[in-house]
């Protein structure tokens, strides 16, 4: 019993250094192939198990060499490999690529447009229409002069406040 518990603290203080990212490539391997072929652990090492598993398993993934055909290609073609190192792209990719490009520029473009002009705040509203330029509103100065009724009864309140 005594074997186990100092192994599994040696594995804890290499989880704890793997972790931390101070363990050497050595260290980590240790720790891997340990609890891989570890029978019995204790549950905060079951953890790390099934995460060196994750990983191992994320690591055989590859890239697919070749597009399936059925999904790209409406004249029947098999779909071209990959592009190898050296190798010059066609006419046709060229265009389609900055055909994408200029799209995608595009697209950006009219984001921020419409992006800003709904952040812009309004200057005021008038009849119920946002004013974003200072000087139309300013210029509609008809519309201050319904606020001189408003003023007269505070006008007449503060009058007959002082001759009382």
């Amino acid at each position: 019993m005594k074997t186990q518990d100092s192994r599994n603290e040696r594995l804890e203080r290499l989880a704890e250094r793997w972790l931390s990212g101070a363990a050497t490539d050595a260290e980590e391997r240790e720790l891997r192939d340990s609890l891989r072929t570890a029978e019995a652990l204790p549950p905060s090492l079951e953890e790390y198990r099934l995460l060196f598993e994750g990983l191992g398993a994320l690591s055989q993934e590859r890239m697919p060499r070749t597009v399936d055909a059925a999904a790209f290609s409406s004249e029947g073609r098999p779909p071209q490999a990959v592009m190898r190192s050296g190798e010059r792209p066609t006419l046709r990719r060229r265009l389609v690529g900055w055909s994408s490009a200029l799209a995608a520029a595009a697209a950006v473009a009219i984001g921020i447009y419409i992006g800003v002009d709904r952040l812009r705040e309004p200057y005021c509203y008038i009849d119920g229409v946002a004013i974003y330029d200072r000087e139309v509103a300013m210029q509609a100065t008809a519309y201050f002069d319904s606020f001189a009724a408003l003023d007269a009864p505070t006008r007449l309140v503060d009058e007959l406040l002082e001759t009382e």
